[in-house]
């Protein structure tokens, strides 16, 4: 059988090539930038989001994106070309959690990820493809998340982590691991054929104690610094201004007392999905 990997270099592609290569699959991995990996037998450098769509000079069982879900729709067209039968591809619990987000920016990419969804569904119904969408929550595993990198930032940065309302909002970090497995397992399971999946990490844990086990990882003592919101939409005009930082917004101090937490039920029972808990081990993408 033979996959193409887009998304290839991100956090979770590089643990979906592994996983790949590990059940005989013949990869082709795509990337922006020229890049070579033990992992796939073949690299091709394309850019989703400005090239033309080049799937239809190749063949192809499955698609396997790992990457922006916006960039999806237009390529669906070449992939029923080249003989896709199924495509696989991530979205985000944030579609349940960020509509009604205080952040204009985080509105906005909450609005273009459910078009993305709402297009993949409808486009492949047409085609003929069969689809299956993941959505994870929190990811982390390969340093290149804004969850734990975040938090570690700040951390070493400042020796402290300043938290809303005790932090007691429930999280659920999912390893980038476990997604690519879940993206594995959904590409051969017939109960997965048009189906989408929330998940979640093995643990769950108030966000004060993800950011305790972080302090943990820094070999630092946890410190924390309670402070109210309005100290919050304050402090993040003043740590946006380092370049680590332009990322924050005051909604995500909003939720740090609120749960989000999700059911991973139907994918246990389809993919055989089983996360890990919250741990930091040597990973496959260094």
């Amino acid at each position: 059988m033979r996959v193409l990997v887009t998304g290839a270099t991100g956090q979770i592609g590089c643990f979906l090539l592994v996983r790949l290569q590990d059940i005989g699959m013949d990869v082709v991995a795509v990337s922006r930038n020229a890049y070579s990996s033990e992992h796939s037998e073949v690299w091709v450098v394309r850019d989703l989001q400005t090239d033309d769509p080049f799937m239809d000079q190749e063949s192809f069982d499955y698609w396997i994106h790992a990457g922006f879900l916006s960039l999806v729709p237009r390529w669906l067209e070449s992939a029923k070309k080249a003989g896709v039968k199924r495509v696989v591809t991530f979205s985000s619990t944030s579609v349940f959690t960020k509509q009604d987000s205080s952040s204009p920016y985080e509105r906005t990419i909450i609005r273009s990820l459910i078009e993305a969804e709402e297009e993949l569904s409808r486009q492949c119904e047409v085609l003929g493809i069969d689809w299956t969408l993941l959505r994870p929550t929190m990811i982390y595993g390969a340093g290149r998340d804004k969850n734990v990198s975040f938090v570690q930032s700040m951390i070493r940065r400042f020796g402290l982590f300043p938290l809303v309302g005790g932090g007691k909002g429930k999280r659920m970090p999912v390893h980038a691991d476990d997604l690519a497995q879940a993206a594995v397992a959904a590409m051969q399971s017939d109960a997965a054929v048009n189906r989408s999946y929330n998940l979640g990490g093995g643990e769950t844990l108030t966000y004060r104690e993800f950011v305790e086990r972080i302090f943990t990882l820094e070999n630092r003592n946890p410190r924390f610094i309670n402070i109210p919101l309005v100290v919050a939409r304050l402090l993040v005009h003043l740590v946006r201004l380092l370049p680590a930082f332009r990322h924050v917004t005051p909604a995500m101090f909003e939720r740090m007392s609120i749960d989000l937490v999700f059911d991973y039920s139907d994918a246990a029972r389809d993919l055989d999905y089983c996360p890990r808990p919250f741990t930091f081990e040597s990973n496959a993408c260094v």
